[in-house]
């Protein structure tokens, strides 16, 4: 079962879906909680007039409220999240959570549901390269057990007290490295460096670099643009978060050898690449860039030097440039040297293979074998917290088989997909006496099926179908639904 809270092709995936955000709105949010929260907002603000702090100017402002509202909405949406886990792997019982980001946010949350549950849980830690404080002491989410990319990481989150046998080195990358090709050979017509970023200060928080020297390495690297039409230069933003106000103002008018591939995945922004130099973070980026054939300078000019700013791209193997005055040369050596060229590549390769390796071994394993392991186990959730186990795997199999049936087309894919149906629902009688465990998500879809159908949204209508179909086949054949189901046939 996939939980998302972004939207991904349905094509691809031979597997139950769910929206985070229907979750949240079906879960049954505790009521009391929310009033007693807006009646401490009203105690706040009627009190504002009695404050005789030493801070009058925020905690007894009036046009601050608009930030302490929004710590009182988080509180709340944070209390409907952890409900909204909670009533999911209670009903569902599974034998593995899996996290994307498990220390903040919506993971955190999962993450505390799943504790209190009994339910075990992975996560699999967000990117591969950062500075190590951010890496590894902020994001480690407490769950049972952590997939990190290369021993790097698992050695980092082990000597900060966690458990090795709880720590999974998995890659993520391919760790074959494609030869360069096209431009990105010495001596090609027109070289290509690609400039990777990310943001290097949140605001007044988690500040990385001195960001008047950060604006000052930007307006040194506009004017080696500028002064080298031969090169094409392709600056990739952080596609979440990043300094974009900032690089728009350096250039009102892009040069025509600059191109802002905001748009682009890395792996579009890097084809055929010469070049990549990581501006003054240390990201996954640089990593990925490697794996392609991509040679790496990282630029740590404007970069703090606290310990807890360090990362992978500190060691050995990685062509470092300390200062902005010499970028311009160390570009230019990496573009007209086929043996500099050569030799960043073997480092390169063997950063990768060093970074990469696992418990000594060349190669770490794969996330699916760690996952495959872990709900395996004894001891996994449903064993663990004595639940017993949601839907029936044959019941999820069959609606699979009614979808690829009614793929298929024609009058033998509708007769099997009419038989895998019949198949689906005996298994979800079967499982009569545990009604109550996916009941909620079945209606759920009813409703937002009705909905659909009414508004005309027949698309919608037969995709929440679907859903309730494969939550609980025999509740939804009722005779109402029925009906509907028709309509939308």
């Amino acid at each position: 079962l996939l939980i998302r809270d972004r939207h991904y092709e349905e094509a691809v995936l031979d597997a139950g879906v769910l929206d985070w955000e229907d979750c949240i709105a079906w879960s049954g949010a505790d009521a009391g909680l929310g009033r007693e929260l807006e009646e401490r907002w009203q105690r706040f603000r009627a009190g504002r007039k009695d404050y005789d702090g030493k801070f009058p100017y925020i905690l007894a402002n009036p046009y601050m409220d608009f930030q302490f509202r929004a710590f009182w909405e988080r509180v709340a949406g944070g209390a409907r999240a952890v409900d909204a886990a909670a009533t999911v792997l209670r009903e569902l019982s599974p034998d593995l959570c899996v996290l994307g980001v498990g220390a903040s946010s919506a993971g955190k949350c999962w993450t505390r549901a799943a504790r209190e549950c009994g339910a075990a849980s992975l996560q699999v830690a967000h990117g591969a390269i950062s500075p190590d404080f951010y890496q590894h002491e902020l994001v480690d989410s407490g769950a049972d057990h952590l997939a990190v990319e290369g021993e790097y990481n698992r050695e980092k989150f082990c000597a900060l007290g966690r458990p090795g046998k709880t720590v999974s080195a998995v890659t993520g990358s391919n760790t074959t490295r494609a030869a360069a090709s096209g431009t990105g050979a010495p001596g090609a017509d027109r070289k290509k460096v690609v400039l990777m970023t990310n943001l290097a200060a949140y605001g007044l928080a988690a500040p990385f670099a001195d960001l008047s020297v950060l604006r000052k390495d930007w307006r040194h690297i506009s004017g080696l643009i500028s002064r080298h039409g031969e090169i094409q230069f392709v600056l990739k933003p952080h596609p979440r978060y990043d300094h974009y106000g900032f690089y728009d103002s350096l250039w009102p008018e892009m040069p025509p050898n600059l191109e802002f591939a905001r748009e682009k995945s890395l792996e579009q922004a890097l084809a055929g690449a010469s070049l990549a130099v990581m501006v003054d973070y240390p990201s996954t980026a640089a990593l990925e860039a490697m794996v392609m054939g991509v040679p790496v300078i990282y630029l740590r000019h404007a970069m703090y030097t606290a310990e807890g700013l360090r990362s992978a791209l500190d060691g050995a193997g990685v062509s470092r440039v300390d200062d902005i005055g010499g970028l311009e040369a160390a570009v230019l050596q990496a573009l007209e040297s086929s043996s500099a060229r050569q030799e960043m590549l073997e480092q390169a390769d063997a950063f990768v293979s060093t970074f990469q390796r696992s418990g000594g071994k060349t190669g770490a394993g794969r996330l699916v074998d760690v996952v495959k392991e872990l709900a395996g186990a004894p001891g996994a959730a449903a064993g663990r917290s004595g639940a017993s186990r949601g839907p029936a795997a044959g019941m999820l199999s069959g609606i699979c088989s009614v979808k690829r049936s009614i793929a298929a087309g024609g009058g033998p894919g509708f007769r099997l997909a009419v038989k895998a149906l019949r198949t689906a629902c005996g298994e979800a009688r079967w499982h009569s006496s545990k009604a109550t465990r996916a009941g909620w998500l079945a209606d759920m879809y009813v409703r937002k099926m009705r909905s659909d159908l009414a508004q005309g949204s027949y698309g919608s209508a037969a995709r929440s179908l679907v859903q309730a179909l494969r939550w609980k086949p025999g509740a939804v054949l009722g005779r109402g639904v029925r009906r509907a189901a028709r309509s939308v046939w």
